[in-house]
Order: C-alpha cells, then sequence, then structure tokens
C-alpha cells in the first residue's frame, strides 16, 4: 500500500488563521467586558434596593407570558409606567435581566427595532418563548 503524503495545511481548522483568531480574540473581549458592565450595573442596582434583579427577573417572566413579540424597551418601559419593578440608578441593570431570561429559554432575540430612547439605536426584538395567548 502507498502511502500520499499529507498536506500540513489540509486539516487546519479556520481557527488557523491569524485574522479570524484575532477578530475571535477581540468578539471573545468585547463579550466579557460586555458582561462585566452588566454585572456592575446590575450589582448598582442590587446595591439600591434589595432584589432588584430577581423583581426584574420575574416581571421579565411575567411580560414574555402575556405578549409575543417586543423590544426591551417596551417591556422596560412597562415596568416604569407601572411601577411594577422599581427604575434602577442605570438602565443598564436590565441588560444581564435579558441576558438570564434568555438563557433561561424564556425569549430569544427576534431582531432588531430602533429605541427612541437611545437615540434610535438598535435595540433587540424579543420573542417569547412561553407566551400564554389568551382564549377566544
Amino acid at each position: 500500500m502507498i502511502l500520499a503524503p499529507v498536506d500540513p495545511n489540509l486539516n487546519q481548522s479556520a481557527d488557523a488563521d491569524p485574522a479570524r483568531r484575532d477578530r475571535v480574540a477581540r468578539m471573545d473581549m468585547a463579550r466579557a467586558k460586555r458582561d462585566e458592565g452588566m454585572g456592575r450595573a446590575l450589582d448598582h442596582a442590587e446595591r439600591e434596593m434589595a432584589s432588584w434583579g430577581e423583581t426584574a427577573f420575574s416581571y421579565l417572566v411575567w411580560y414574555a407570558e402575556t405578549h409575543d413579540k417586543f423590544p426591551a424597551w417596551f417591556a422596560t418601559q412597562a415596568a416604569d409606567l407601572t411601577g411594577a419593578v422599581p427604575t434602577p440608578p442605570t438602565r443598564k441593570a436590565w441588560g444581564s435581566i435579558f441576558i438570564r431570561a434568555a438563557r433561561a429559554g424564556v425569549i430569544r432575540k427576534d431582531g432588531y427595532r430602533a429605541d427612541p430612547n437611545r437615540h434610535a439605536n438598535p435595540c433587540p426584538v424579543w420573542a417569547s418563548l412561553i407566551y400564554k395567548q389568551e382564549a377566544a
């Protein structure tokens, strides 16, 4: 049996590309900084109002049960207007709540929509995975 020489580049993954490795590393760092910032915002809210995170999460679960699709700011604005969740010192505290809900299978990202509260920057639109449609 004759074996052909093996091309050492044949089995290299895309991770071997230095430019791709750099992009992946920068994205990993950006995600880590995002998570760190959201954690700091949540910690600040918790220092100001004990159990703010649990209250906000419970509210977001209820909101997802009653709304099939919504931009993030619809839910946070409704929480403010109804007084269901105390307004956190920074609205960034909500970021970790939405991430937690997504990881818990409550919601998933379903596009983006301009947020008038953030100079029309894109804001995630969330699809509920637990929506309970009212009986007709």
